[in-house]
């Protein structure tokens, strides 16, 4: 991906951070006021991340005069001339800056990668309302952050509703029909012993596709199909699970526990039980060791002796 949009000349910035991925290149962005006058080099959305802003922009000719807010996401296809302004001059602007690949459709939605979405290109367009793009970029932000990261497979399953999101309501061609593939036990078998095996990893739709002898597109139609849950959904849950068996087995400490389970450290994996189980971590090691089986508070078993003629768990 090119460095176009960050060159001093075109835009102050006084703080950035980025993430990549394949054919994706992601820019979170601060700067102090300033003119941007260049040929885009690349494809390219922007987020409005803070505060309103008066904005003049003229793209190949056409002039867009208005006021972007936050949640306000702009198109800015490839090749197109862009004069961009900002007439208030606040100290401080924030934004993303998503820079894509022209194969985006083929890379990450081979299904929707059909002759006519191919020969299509992204349509020019001033900043406006566009909630779902702004949701999934502000998502995508996020990844960038290494305190807030939540992994490949999450960034992945984003990056290919962000472009099923800009081929529906950005591109110049409709978006073919997509016909789900029937799902196949054997595959998506072959996908979750992939998750178990590999948890403590940083894996990605790709090498669980691979696993799988499908397409990433295909497998999560068929995943969710098969389980209910995308691939990331149910990849936490693995791991919520290992760490709740750690926490009864073990007196491991909880940073510890985290990075066996495969979370990045502890606040994600408490962030991760909060959210899906209601509790923390502790909580949930807790209440399993209240059930019957553990020791009581006088010290004595909760579970009944076996009759004298039966084994343990029934005849």
């Amino acid at each position: 991906m090119q460095d176009r949009f960050l060159k001093p000349s075109d835009i102050p910035v006084v703080r950035a951070s980025f993430a990549a991925w394949q054919g994706v290149r992601l820019s979170v962005l601060d700067e102090t006021s300033g003119d941007l006058q260049l040929v885009v080099p690349t494809n390219a959305v922007v987020l409005t991340r803070d505060g309103s802003r008066q904005h003049h922009a003229r793209m190949d000719g056409r002039v867009h005069d208005r006021t972007s807010r936050p949640g306000e996401v702009a198109y800015l296809p490839r090749g197109i001339d862009l004069h961009s302004a900002w007439t208030n001059h606040a100290p401080l602007q924030r934004f993303v800056l998503a820079e894509f690949e022209a194969d985006l459709a083929r890379l990450w939605a081979p299904d929707l990668a059909v002759p006519a979405i191919e020969r299509g290109h992204l349509r020019p367009d001033s900043f406006a309302p566009r909630p779902a793009l702004a949701a999934l970029l502000d998502t995508l932000a996020r990844e960038a952050d290494p305190a807030q990261r939540r992994g490949q497979l999450f960034a992945d399953s984003a990056i290919r509703l962000l472009v099923m999101e800009l081929l529906a309501d950005a591109w110049t061609v409709p978006v073919a029909a997509f016909d789900p593939v029937p799902a196949d036990d054997t595959r998506v078998r072959r996908a979750l012993d992939f998750i178990a095996a590999h948890l403590a990893e940083d894996i990605g739709m790709a090498e669980i596709a691979a696993a799988a002898a499908m397409s990433p597109s295909a497998l999560s139609v068929v995943f969710r199909k098969a389980t209910g849950q995308s691939p990331y959904s149910w990849l936490i849950d693995r791991r919520l699970d290992r760490a709740t068996d750690l926490l009864v087995r073990s007196r491991l400490p909880l940073a510890e526990v985290a990075v066996m389970a495969g979370f990045f450290d502890q606040a994600h994996m408490t962030r991760s039980f909060r959210a899906r189980r209601g509790t923390t971590p502790a909580g949930s090691g807790r209440r399993r060791a209240a059930e019957p089986g553990k020791r009581n508070r006088t010290g004595g078993s909760s579970r009944r002796p076996c009759p004298p003629c039966a084994p343990p768990g029934g005849a």
